[in-house]
């Protein structure tokens, strides 16, 4: 998809002197997709994702699988970029009331031990397409955060708390009637359907302001994006 807004920045930015780069015309052509087209509306039977690698399943996480992980990876350097690959892929290789305790690490190691040699005649790049896909879709604005977002992830984690948690929350104020247990094996997306559903039918519309504060991510990267442009022209 084409932002028409993204391309008039550009043209814009360019008509200045500035210079912006591919990867800076890229990010704000997804999040404009993001401010223009409305992809708020969610599928309310949308099926979650699954894709076969050899003998291996990889499927779409669940709420469980987010809060999982969120443990677990308080106790793996998931900072290095191996630890992470290895980790949310055997997370995404079997169903969430199949994994190890996170309470109990040494059973998650040996777990994970054995997965990584399940997986040895794989490919890297076979797995890391695998779980691409099951955690991100086809959706090619998926992991292009606007700036303040990406200020928001450099902050403390106060993860001690689970984002998927808080959705979980979210449901559960709304008097949806999911146990913790059920919410725990909808994805984030299905779970937020249900939410949006439930603001619609109580005539709370939140369209509108899920659009604007899209918009306002969008024009805050902008003027990030212009500042340093502006600088690197200074600097020649």
């Amino acid at each position: 998809m084409v932002s028409e807004m993204a391309i008039e920045d550009c043209e814009e930015l360019q008509a200045q002197g500035l210079k912006p780069t591919c990867r800076d015309i890229v990010r704000l052509n997804a999040l404009g997709v993001k401010s223009e087209k409305g992809r708020s509306s969610v599928s309310f039977y949308a099926l979650p994702r699954c894709c076969f690698v050899g003998d291996v399943c990889f499927r779409e996480p669940t709420i469980g699988h987010e809060v999982w992980y969120d443990d677990v990876s308080r106790e793996f350097e998931v900072d290095d970029n191996v630890t992470e690959f290895f980790l949310n892929a055997f997370m995404l290789s079997r169903d969430a009331d199949d994994l190890p305790s996170s309470a109990n690490i040494p059973e998650v190691k040996l777990q994970l031990d054995k997965f990584v040699k399940q997986i040895k005649k794989l490919t890297v790049r076979q797995v890391m397409h695998a779980v691409a896909y099951c955690t991100q879709g086809c959706d090619a604005d998926e992991w292009e955060l606007p700036e303040v977002a990406k200020k928001d992830e450099d902050e403390d984690r106060a993860a001690d708390e689970s984002l998927a948690l808080g959705v979980v929350r979210e449901g559960q104020a709304l008097g949806l009637g999911i146990s913790l247990a059920d919410a725990k094996k909808m994805t984030r997306s299905q779970l937020q359907g249900v939410i949006f559903r439930a603001y619609d039918l109580r005539d709370l519309h939140i369209s509108k302001s899920i659009r604007q504060e899209c918009i306002g991510d969008y024009y805050a990267t902008l003027q990030s994006i212009k500042d340093r442009l502006e600088k690197e022209k200074e600097n020649g």
